[in-house]
């Protein structure tokens, strides 16, 4: 398995590598994601629930093509960029499951 592999289990959990900024900042880092109910351990932990999952209303060029946006209460609160749009897509369903009850 490659560090940009995307794994779901029997559980419903989704991980990867995604490339994260913050805001409406434009540096991207690249980190390494897990999305599972009921985690243990994380180095970093946020609740999606009360979240919204977006596409960016405009696209500029093929960079944008696979990131989507995490909101809360309106405000952008992460912007994700996935390797290809298919595992953007995953990640999207993923983490808008996540969002509700």
């Amino acid at each position: 398995m490659s560090i940009t592999q995307v794994t779901v289990t029997e559980e419903g959990s989704i991980s990867g590598a995604l490339q994260r900024s913050k805001k409406t900042k434009r540096n991207w880092k690249k980190l390494w994601f897990l999305l599972r109910d009921k985690e243990k351990v994380a180095s970093e932990s946020l609740p999606l629930l009360g979240f919204t999952v977006k596409l960016p209303e405009k696209q500029w060029g093929e960079e944008e093509a696979n990131v989507f946006q995490l909101y809360h209460k309106n405000t952008l609160y992460y912007s994700f960029r996935a390797e290809d749009t298919y595992t953007a897509e995953r990640w999207v369903n993923a983490m808008e499951e996540a969002t509700v009850l």
